[in-house]
């Protein structure tokens, strides 16, 4: 029984609340990197920022979703909640970039719990009508916190330092949890058919970490890694289909709108956390901009998914997923390309109408596909295809920021043009490495939207959203 309108709506607040920490942090620290960076130094670990973020997160969500589904939602979103505000506070006390790296990783554990479980209990709050709104809500949270993070976190760079960007998280996520600890209960829980394959896993994560590791490496070593990700690869296919509860269930992969989302959003996220990662170095290391102006850059992508996650949510219903997520992406892939073609003199204007453009290609194919998705498995297996939409974007994320690495930093030769540091003024050299670099690493990010379109093209047509579910 859906608890009552009042309690509905505090829950639902207190979701948004849990959503907008994550995403809060994530917008945030991207303008700040660079700074971050000049004060720890690691260039050359500028990458793994991102991607031990979203490796933890993405390799954790599956275990997450299949508890939530076993174990109730609550414990699973209190229990992310909560370690994603133990690596806040160790990212802002953290004294070198080889300790602040664990604390995101921490940071990405519980957002592996938090995000996913979060989408999860909207599903099960309210029907196909009210979910496909309050979903694009959700999303359009997501773009809010977009637009607010980078203006918070260059400001914060500028003036209380970039370790507040960590602090600010603590209020936000208490007060969301003590509001789903007092009204959020659920019934049907535990369910039987609770155990987790640990030993998938472990054959999974390390094949993402061994292919990331991989691609900081030279010569036979980066071949040998990556080889032997792929190895572990097939090994965590072949444990999921003998395993009795698998991390995934692979039977779901023969709903085509799952494989289309999936691999779509495999791509997508590839090119969203490259923009987030790669932009303020465009910004402040080429253009000579200031944190706060690298924020206002990302604002419009921002903006851009506010608009397109709340009208694709209103349109759902009435045009069926399929004419909204694939202009979606076409919109994202022409503006991508658009990115990799800036130099330094490129007009600020023509940098932020691209960005808008990305950001609707976002909210219109990110909304529309995780809503389809839910509605297709139905409420038993929400939970574990809600997560596995996250994952699929999450690890395209995590590995098109490190693609993306290689590319800039072969084209510019030494991490250290990654740094930005007050004061700092860089030769014509260095500019002109960082501008060819920009402008390779951008064109694959568009060669991953392209696949995104691609991919996305595989969804099965039709006017209505699939009615299956509540």
């Amino acid at each position: 029984m859906a608890p009552p309108l009042s309690d509905r709506l505090k829950i639902t607040a207190a979701v948004l609340g849990a959503i907008f920490l994550a995403a809060m942090d994530v917008t945030a620290v991207a303008p700040a990197m660079p700074r971050i960076i000049g004060d720890l130094g690691g260039g050359e670990l500028y990458a793994w920022a991102f991607t031990i973020y979203a490796v933890l997160s993405t390799t954790t969500t599956p275990v997450f979703g299949r508890l939530a589904d076993r174990r109730g939602r609550r414990p699973v979103l209190l229990f992310g909640i909560g370690v994603f505000l133990l690596g806040s506070v160790a990212c802002g006390g953290a004294p070198t970039m080889e300790l602040f790296l664990l604390a995101r990783g921490l940071q990405g554990i519980g957002a592996g719990a938090l995000l996913p479980t979060a989408f999860t209990i909207v599903g099960d709050l309210y029907d196909l009508r009210a979910r496909a709104r309050v979903q694009g809500y959700l999303s359009g949270v997501w773009g809010v916190a977009s637009v607010l993070g980078p203006l918070v976190g260059g400001t914060l760079v500028e003036t209380l330092g970039w370790r507040w960007l960590f602090y600010i998280n603590l209020p936000v996520g208490l007060l969301s949890a003590a509001v789903i600890a007092r009204r959020y209960r659920e019934e049907g829980f535990p369910r039987a058919g609770a155990g987790l394959d640990l030993r998938g896993g472990a054959y999974f994560s390390c094949a993402i970490l061994l292919v990331l590791l991989g691609l900081e490496l030279e010569g036979a070593l980066r071949a040998g890694a990556i080889a032997a990700g792929v190895a572990a690869t097939v090994g965590f296919v072949r444990r999921e289909r003998r395993a009795p509860h698998p991390l995934f269930d692979l039977s779901l992969f023969r709903i085509p709108v799952y494989r289309a989302a999936n691999l779509s959003g495999f791509f997508a996220g590839a090119v969203l956390l490259s923009l987030s990662a790669f932009l303020p170095v465009y910004v402040m290391n080429l253009r000579g901009g200031s944190a706060v102006l690298s924020g206002l850059v990302l604002t419009p992508m921002s903006f851009g998914w506010v608009v397109a996650s709340v009208a694709g949510g209103r349109l759902l219903v009435r045009s069926g997923y399929r004419p909204i997520a694939i202009p979606g992406l076409l919109l994202l892939s022409g503006a991508t390309f658009g990115l990799s073609r800036l130099g330094p003199e490129t007009p600020i204007a023509i940098v932020a109408l691209l960005m808008a453009g990305c950001g609707l290609g976002f909210g219109f194919s990110f909304t529309t596909f995780l809503v389809a998705v839910q509605e297709e498995v139905g409420p038993e297996k929400r939970g574990e295809a809600t997560s596995a939409v996250q994952f699929f974007r999450q690890i395209g994320g995590a590995l098109g920021v490190a693609v993306l690495e290689v590319v800039f930093l072969a084209r510019v030769g030494e991490a250290s043009l990654l740094e930005a540091r007050p004061g700092r003024v860089l030769d014509a050299a260095s500019r002109d490495a960082i501008s060819g670099g920009f402008r390779e690493a951008f064109l694959f990010a568009a060669l991953f939207a392209a696949a995104a379109v691609v991919a996305g093209m595989f969804a099965p047509g039709g006017r209505n959203p699939p009615a299956g579910g509540k």
